[in-house]
């Protein structure tokens, strides 16, 4: 193996080609190597065909190094990071490959709650392509705990949204999820929070069949009509892992991404107090 694993963001590629049951248990092998066998690991996963096959690989991979593993089930990007962070989580991964096509497939890796950085992706590409992996003794091998963490993921953001005077009974929003990982996320909290919502392509689906997982202008056209003349005060978008966020306003016209994104940044600031 002498190409290059990782991209611009964690690893992606075709089930077939590259990202294949080989290299997820190769990666669960070098991840368990790196972490020198010790702690524990939150694996989770969004609703692509090959997720299954995938996660058992990769999961067999980190167990034989001792390593042990809570298994999160089909959960948001965001909600896989976040458990990173959680006390005695030495890192989590998320087997997607986000807005990419069905026949794609991939995995990230979180420490603290951040993406591993280039260093750490470094040196796991290096674990791999030597084949240089840690292997625990029979009585050592690690254990799986299956792990509910939607409830308390949705907890901590109504708690969040709250405290920042989120929450209005009554305006109504769109949501296109993509038949992706957010469909039983996003809707819950926004009705918990007092919003009317409306759903679209909120049955999970691994193949995509409302539309491409990437939320662009080109792939929202039937959502933009929808919003044009509607009683909604915005439509938001989600990719196929639901770390993705399009927003089309009350006219159905897409708002740039760099605006929704510089919105968040202002509102961090203001909370923090930094920076003003």
């Amino acid at each position: 193996m002498t190409e290059k694993i990782f991209g611009t963001s964690g690893i992606r590629g075709d089930i077939i080609e590259k990202t294949n049951p080989a290299l997820a248990q190769y990666l669960g092998k070098a991840l368990g190597t790196y972490l020198e066998g010790k702690g524990t690991v939150g694996v989770g996963f969004d609703y692509r065909t090959s997720n299954i096959m995938l996660r058992n690989a990769m999961v067999s991979g980190i167990l034989t190094t001792g390593v042990n593993v809570d298994d999160l089930g089909i959960a948001p990007m965001p909600t896989v990071a976040s458990y990173s962070a959680h006390e005695n989580i030495v890192a989590s991964v998320i087997i997607t490959a986000s807005h990419n096509p069905p026949k794609d497939n991939g995995f990230k890796f979180f420490n603290g709650g951040r993406e591993f950085i280039r260093s750490e992706e470094e040196y796991i590409e290096s674990l791999v392509k030597k084949q240089k992996f840690r292997i625990a003794e029979w009585n050592e091998i690690g254990s799986v705990e299956q792990v509910d963490i939607k409830g308390p993921y949705l907890k901590r953001v109504k708690e969040f949204a709250l405290s920042r005077g989120e929450g209005s009974k009554g305006i109504r929003f769109l949501l296109d999820l993509a038949n992706g990982a957010a469909c039983n996320y996003t809707p819950n909290i926004m009705r918990e929070l007092g919003f009317a919502v409306t759903t679209i392509n909120s049955h999970p689906d691994g193949h995509f069949p409302g539309r491409p997982a990437e939320p662009s202008p080109k792939n929202l056209g039937d959502t933009m009509k929808m919003m044009q003349d509607s009683e909604f005060a915005a439509a938001l978008c989600h990719d196929g892992d639901g770390d993705r966020l399009a927003v089309i306003d009350e006219d159905g016209k897409f708002i740039d991404q760099n605006r929704i994104i510089a919105l968040f940044a202002q509102d961090e600031v203001e909370r923090r107090g930094e920076g003003l």
